[in-house]
């Protein structure tokens, strides 16, 4: 029986995007049940959600973070392996260097134990400071095995490596849902995901991300270009926080945008990234800036154009040969809208490339599934 611990991983955010891949996981482990004694959770106030996936499998929360290192390192050491997947996209000092040394400090605690220490696919980098350089390289080096989700993440990790960097693609594609498709000739559904955190400049509310498209424009722009030609527009959040104030919250921003055009549906307050994968799964395009919005879309086979603020976006969709992607920080805002309206305009050619990229994700799930047997069996 292996004790498998879990970091960078969680069951009770509000950020539908980072439980997509608790969730993922989960699913994924679920299929090793008989072998795995107890799943600890690192999360500070965690709350665990019993429902269909995290039933499967015996998960044990213990409330342990970098602030109580001497408690993390008691929970790590009872683990013979430890999975982390830093939310994603959190291995990076883009959202601020403190959140950067939060995750680093677990990283180097749970390094050194006994504990194999596995960080899960994920984006690596940018890492624009010389400390996050460093402190990166360092952990990189020091994991047992370490994977990324895209090409250019494993390309950045191999340098401070060695070594060649395994990529597969990002675990929120095994997420379950429930599909909703009804296949039947209706008038055109587009869901928008606005996020929050652009929607109000960054965390600084200042264009935080150096973005050269006014995202407010932007949205604002393809919402009235789909009411105008016969849409039947949904504004879906992807991160709801119980703070209405919370800068990440993009319940605020779709509500803002409800008080400007009443037709819009807005999309109910999901418990759970199940929920707002099934619900996005109705929708005949889908058009996002949280990223794993864009993948609960992508996976579920409606028509995808994700809006990057960040090279995470452009290493997965790279990976996957699927072009259709707004590229936030090089386009202007009228490239930006214009851009968006001409993949409108040609779906045919966006669900040919979407179909096969999917193919390939499939077949990129399937082999990470075999390396975390493999992991587990050792």
């Amino acid at each position: 029986m292996k004790t498998i611990g879990l970091f960078g991983l969680t069951f009770d955010s509000g950020n539908m995007g980072c439980c997509a891949l608790a969730y993922s996981f989960a699913e994924i482990l679920s299929h090793y049940r008989e072998n795995i004694n107890i799943v600890y959770l690192f999360s500070p106030n965690a709350v665990l959600l019993k429902d269909e996936i995290t039933s499967k499998i015996p998960i044990c929360v213990l409330s342990a973070s970098a602030k109580s290192s001497f408690r993390l390192r008691q929970y790590a050491q009872k683990c013979d392996v430890i999975f982390d997947f830093t939310e994603g996209d959190s291995f990076s000092d883009i959202y601020g260097i403190k959140r950067f040394l939060k995750f680093s400090i677990a990283k180097i605690i749970c390094i050194h134990t006994s504990a194999k220490f596995v960080l899960g696919p994920q984006t690596y980098g940018p890492y624009n400071s010389a400390i996050s350089k460093v402190i990166a390289g360092y952990i990189i080096r020091n994991a047992d095995y370490i994977c990324a989700r895209d090409r250019l993440s494993a390309q950045l990790a191999s340098k401070y490596r060695k070594e060649t960097v395994d990529f597969f693609t990002d675990v929120a594609f095994a997420l379950p849902y429930d599909s909703r498709s009804d296949g039947n000739v209706h008038k055109r559904k587009v869901g928008i995901n606005v996020s929050g955190l652009l929607w109000r400049g960054g965390y600084n509310g200042n264009n935080q991300f150096s973005l050269r498209t006014d995202y407010k424009s932007y949205c604002i722009k393809i919402i009235e270009y789909c009411l105008e030609n016969g849409y039947e527009v949904h504004i879906i959040p992807h991160v709801i926080t119980k703070n209405v104030n919370n800068i990440e919250n993009d319940y605020t921003a779709a509500c803002d945008i409800k008080q400007m055009y009443r037709e819009v549906m807005l999309a109910p307050k999901f418990t759970s990234p199940i929920e707002a994968k099934s619900y996005i799964s109705s929708m005949d395009i889908f058009i996002g800036a949280r990223m794993h919005a864009t993948i609960g879309a992508f996976s579920s086979g409606v028509c995808t154009i994700p809006f990057s603020y960040s090279k995470k976006f452009e290493g997965l969709y790279d990976s996957m040969n699927y072009p259709y992607v707004i590229h936030g920080i090089e386009s202007d805002t009228e490239s930006s809208i214009k851009q968006t309206i001409a993949y409108m305009e040609n779906l045919e050619t966006l669900k040919s490339t979407q179909k096969s990229a999917l193919e390939y994700c499939v077949k990129q799930i399937e082999q990470f599934k075999k390396r975390v047997e493999k992991i587990l069996m050792e």
